[in-house]
């Protein structure tokens, strides 16, 4: 992670003192350099946050046009949640593994925020019908389903 080096580097050029009272100091070229190289990590970790939340709304734009909220034999989860939660996963994983844990919790934190809000939306989307097919009539077994995304 380009975060974690630049505080490793900072803190091996951190200022010595040596016998005779002096500091030494790293030359500001290689200090502005671990700047840069921190600058370049805080901009990767914001990049990696907008895309795990572009993901996010990608997928669960698709939950109102799931067939599970129109079935009434049984309540499924919509497909696009299921998507959402592998992908949510593997992001993580891979986050963690090339970024550290620092830009992963950074990256998802606003999941907690934004998810809910976004069911709910749809929720509201739903229950007014706006922009559906006149045919459209949601189930009780899809009320149950769209109740179950938002414990998932």
């Amino acid at each position: 992670s380009l975060l974690k080096l630049s505080s490793q580097l900072e803190r091996r050029l951190s200022p010595k003192k040596t016998t005779w009272g002096k500091s030494v100091t790293a030359p500001r070229t290689l200090r502005d350099s671990i700047k840069n190289i921190r600058m370049h990590g805080l901009r990767l970790a914001k990049f990696c946050r907008l895309e795990v939340l572009l993901q996010t709304v990608q997928r669960m734009s698709t939950i109102y046009q799931s067939s599970s909220l129109t079935a009434k034999d049984a309540v499924r989860l919509p497909t696009s949640v299921n998507s959402l939660g592998e992908y949510l996963a593997s992001i993580s994983d891979q986050m963690r593994e090339y970024g550290g844990n620092k830009v992963t919790a950074y990256a998802l934190s606003s999941l907690e925020q934004y998810v809910p809000l976004f069911l709910m939306e749809t929720v509201r989307l739903v229950a007014i019908g706006d922009g559906f097919p006149k045919e459209f009539k949601i189930s009780l077994n899809g009320v149950e389903s769209l109740d179950r995304c938002c414990s998932v």
